[in-house]
């Protein structure tokens, strides 16, 4: 923090010597100091204090040559810093007194997950590096972008081309938050009801489009999905704890059957949404293609 401080105060005087051909004085610059801090100078600079920041002129000066700066401009760049230190800070100190209980399911709480998905809904594109544009014209290829991998999260971002499908897999004892940032998905989604048997609730379809965000539990909330996109599609996601193969969370990939077979037990054969899904091996139509993460580091 105290470094983004440091590259704020040494752009602040930058501005302001191309403005007027002058530095601060060491009253205005101790007073933008506590102000950039504090993370409010936007809000509480006065007219006669803005030192740039509302517009490329002090009162009483008219060089007649430097455009007004929007104030909107510095508010959005201020959020920035505040929103992705925030997330950050959020998702570390929410998990990491979790992490002695990662060697299976864990549960993360209610109060845990409502924090993380008000951080997540302040994420957008432009903080992953993610534009439509740089993708709509590229070849129809789903894309992979990892953010980040650490030891008690991933996450990463898939762009889906028009009718691409992410096929029918699992999350054992995950949870995870999948924001669409942009376009439009179908999802289907199932949860197992009995598990050895392959016997599991379907739920009905649903389409996710911009800014929304599902999270699914170990055991609820379609844990087995898969998204089919409606047009170029963004999608972030954030997976608690990660698939690991030494700690048996493996992604399996399957295939729903109506009937399997297997007898149902009475009490599910009076519901009618459940089916039976057969793990299958990752379908081969189904790749990625890996791409430079340039976005906001975590």
């Amino acid at each position: 923090f105290s470094f983004l401080v440091c590259v704020c105060l040494c752009v602040s005087e930058s501005l302001c010597m191309a403005c007027h051909g002058k530095r601060f004085s060491e009253h205005e610059s101790t007073e933008l100091q506590n102000r950039l801090f504090w993370g409010v100078f936007v809000s509480r600079l006065s007219p006669e204090t803005h030192f740039c920041w509302g517009a490329c002129h002090t009162q009483g000066t008219n060089t007649g040559r430097v455009a007004r700066v929007p104030w909107s401009l510095w508010r959005l760049w201020v959020g920035l810093l505040r929103m992705l230190r925030g997330l950050v800070r959020t998702i570390r100190n929410a998990f990491s007194d979790q992490r002695a209980r990662m060697r299976s399911s864990f549960e993360l709480s209610e109060a845990t997950v409502s924090s993380v998905v008000k951080q997540l809904g302040d994420l957008n594109e432009s903080h992953l590096g993610v534009q439509h544009a740089d993708f709509v014209k590229g070849p129809p290829v789903i894309t992979y972008l990892r953010v980040a991998e650490l030891d008690d999260m991933t996450m990463a971002v898939f762009v889906l081309p028009p009718a691409s499908m992410i096929p029918l897999h699992d999350h054992p004892g995950m949870t995870v938050f999948s924001k669409v940032l942009w376009g439009s998905i179908e999802v289907e989604s199932y949860d197992f009801v009995a598990e050895a048997q392959g016997l599991a609730r379907r739920y009905l379809p649903d389409v996710v489009g911009p800014g929304e965000i599902r999270v699914l539990r170990p055991d609820s909330g379609g844990n087995v999905h898969s998204f089919r996109a409606r047009e170029w599609t963004a999608v972030f996601d954030l997976l608690v704890p990660p698939y690991s193969v030494l700690e048996g969370r493996l992604c399996n990939y399957y295939d729903p059957l109506e009937d399997s077979g297997i007898e149902k037990t009475s009490s599910l054969e009076e519901q009618n949404d459940t089916v039976f899904l057969r793990r299958v091996r990752q379908p081969s139509t189904y790749v990625t293609a890996p791409r430079q993460y340039r976005g906001e580091q975590v």
